[in-house]
């Protein structure tokens, strides 16, 4: 593939933009999220997920056409997720549902790009932080997780199935951005899981850790889709 068939980047002023809105409209959820603010969260909370998809799109694809179809993809899923988990708690599965189906497109996005990947150390991390989640809050605090069990043990897998894959991709510019924003998903989605299911941080710090990087790691996925212009040219020159 050469320049001239490689769909355009964005400028760096454009892309800032992109960014300080991305971080505006995640800043005023936040502060709907801790001051009780309902129907700012609720505007501020899909709209900072929407600018994500839409950072996505505006930059063409420096990886692939097909790459930033997959993440696109998986970001609309997590702005479905981001509604239905504002909702009543019987909407919570269904909201677990739609992440999930995201990171399997965030996952296909990695494997079709890239091919299955055999790194052993993202397993280090990723086994430590999923087993002493499990072992607190599924065997030494009697099964704190309930009926919910089953569908959080088939999320975690995904989840660590998808950043693994990302994580390993530290060789290549578009990579290392897709590994950054799995590492942050996982953290987001366990402080999550452990304040649904044990209220460990004190309020408003759970509400503040969660939603801030769970954008950051939106924002560096949909950043990977049309990372470092020149490098991804290069190599496909």
């Amino acid at each position: 593939m050469t320049a001239s068939t490689t769909s355009r980047s964005l400028s760096a002023p454009v892309a800032r933009r992109w960014l300080r809105n991305i971080a505006a409209a995640a800043a005023l959820a936040i502060v709907g999220a801790v001051w009780s603010l309902d129907w700012l969260h609720y505007i501020a909370k899909p709209l900072a997920t929407g600018l994500c998809i839409g950072f996505a799109i505006a930059g063409g694809s420096a990886v692939s056409a097909r790459y930033r179809a997959w993440i696109v993809a998986g970001m609309t899923c997590g702005l479905l997720g981001d509604v239905l988990l504002m909702l009543r708690d019987e909407w919570f599965l269904f909201g677990l549902g739609a992440f999930l189906i995201g990171h399997l497109a965030y996952l296909t996005a990695c494997v079709r790009e890239a091919g299955w990947q055999r790194s052993w150390w993202p397993l280090l991390p990723l086994g430590a932080a999923n087993g002493a989640f499990f072992w607190h809050f599924a065997l030494t605090d009697g099964n704190a997780l309930g009926a919910l069990l089953v569908p959080v043990l088939g999320y975690a897998a995904v989840i660590s199935c998808t950043a693994h894959q990302a994580m390993s991709l530290v060789h290549t510019p578009w990579g290392r951005l897709a590994g950054l924003g799995m590492f942050w998903f996982v953290v987001s989605d366990l402080t999550l899981a452990t304040e649904r299911f044990g209220d460990v941080l004190p309020s408003p710090a759970d509400r503040i850790a969660v939603l801030l990087t769970y954008w950051v790691a939106q924002t560096a996925l949909a950043r990977s889709v049309h990372g470092p212009r020149e490098a991804a040219v290069a190599e496909q020159t």
